[in-house]
């Protein structure tokens, strides 16, 4: 009967070495089609992670220049002196700048522009761009400016940041 199978197929060893050959061509080539398939569903979700990435980075700039008016408006209140913050349009991007005539040791508050390259315009009240502006905070924290602030970014969403007269502090909304 040994002889038989013998005859029929080869030897246990023989046998086991084709197959580990077979299956590693066969790896190989699942390898390279799992590559590729990676690599196309790669490629598509990037082009849906640059939209996703675009609008979180418009959305933490919007709130970075939130926090620049209550600070603004903070400092005017704590130093009850005259702070103001100016905005002007800077190579595509929107950038601000606060100044005081009071002596206060926040050098690098007053000294440094914040550029937010993100946004894309600014306009008060629902009027046209402007390409500066300047929002003054008295000492009580009243800001004497009526209608919202309207921030655009590049993609075109659009947000206002509503200034308020009686409440302590700024806060945006989404438009589109």
């Amino acid at each position: 009967m040994s002889n038989i199978v013998r005859k029929r197929g080869s030897s246990p060893n023989t046998r086991g070495m084709t197959r580990e050959k077979g299956k590693l061509s066969f790896t190989l080539v699942e390898l390279f089609i799992c590559i590729a398939l990676l690599s196309l569903v790669g490629g598509f979700s990037m082009v849906k992670a640059k939209d996703l990435l675009d609008y979180y980075l418009v959305e933490f700039e919007v709130k970075r220049f939130v926090r620049e008016l209550n600070l603004s408006k903070r400092l005017a209140t704590i130093a009850q002196g005259d702070v103001t913050l100016s905005i002007w349009m800077n190579g595509g991007g929107v950038c601000c700048l606060k100044t005081t005539d009071e002596p206060l040791i926040l050098s690098s508050e007053f000294t440094k522009p914040r550029r937010f390259k993100h946004l894309h315009s600014v306009s008060l009240g629902g009027g046209d761009r402007v390409d500066r502006l300047s929002l003054s905070f008295s000492g009580s924290g009243w800001l004497p400016r009526n209608g919202p602030l309207l921030l655009q970014s590049k993609s075109g969403r659009r947000y206002a940041i509503h200034i308020p007269s009686s409440k302590p502090f700024f806060f945006p909304q989404k438009i589109s």
